[in-house]
């Protein structure tokens, strides 16, 4: 049969049904502890699209994500895929760019990034342009995130693109990726994003000559 709410612990239950939403956003958030059991992400994921707070569906968002580990990998991309499709909140699919980089190798994946990199609102293509740092595991994103970060309208999200160049290509081309990018943009957001790019890669001379070229430059 399908979770329940009286499922869960009582005191989770009771606090998950409250008038006030930040405490259901709390409890619904608590319930990360319970990722192994399949059911519970299940009502999670059906809270999600049931609760009329964005707050709440916030936390349940996010409160889903490792459920991959356990069985949930389906789960979780058919939540995300509604939500980015659907959910007129912003914030929403906000989280949902925040939570990608904890998910595994997946075709839906790339459709969930595709789509969020076209998203209308800029701060959800930036959440996920940020992101891009963290998701070198996943070669098969390159281009899309490349792309973000020559193509975006927004020369935020274009900058926060950046940060994730040197885990999509190797040290010497990310270096002229951003220097020919630094050329582009002209802006603080963009030389602090490249400087974040390749300071872990010191004393590698490509990464020393850029930050030198970044400490010696008009920004």
């Amino acid at each position: 049969r399908r979770a329940r709410l009286g499922d869960l612990p009582s005191l989770t239950a009771e606090l998950c049904r409250d008038a006030d939403v930040g405490v259901r956003a709390a409890a619904f958030g608590a319930c990360a502890s319970l990722t192994e059991d399949l059911d519970v992400m299940r009502l999670v994921a059906a809270n999600a699209a049931q609760d009329p707070s964005p707050d709440v569906q916030k936390a349940c968002i996010s409160c889903i994500a490792l459920s991959h580990h356990y069985g949930g990998t389906d789960l979780v991309f058919k939540t995300y895929l509604d939500h980015v499709q659907h959910n007129p909140n912003s914030v929403v699919r906000q989280e949902v760019a925040e939570s990608l980089h904890w998910l595994p190798t997946d075709v839906r994946l790339t459709e969930l990034v595709t789509l969020l990199l076209q998203d209308p609102n800029s701060e959800v293509r930036r959440a996920l342009a940020w992101q891009s740092c963290n998701m070198g595991d996943h070669p098969e994103l390159r281009d899309l995130f490349l792309h973000a970060a020559t193509g975006d309208p927004d020369e935020a999200v274009r900058a926060d693109a950046l940060r994730g160049v040197d885990k999509f290509l190797p040290l010497p081309e990310a270096v002229a990726f951003l220097r020919q990018r630094l050329v582009q943009d002209r802006n603080e957001k963009a030389h602090w994003s490249a400087l974040n790019a390749v300071e872990s890669h010191m004393p590698d001379p490509h990464a020393r000559g850029l930050l030198e070229e970044i400490a010696d430059g008009p920004i």
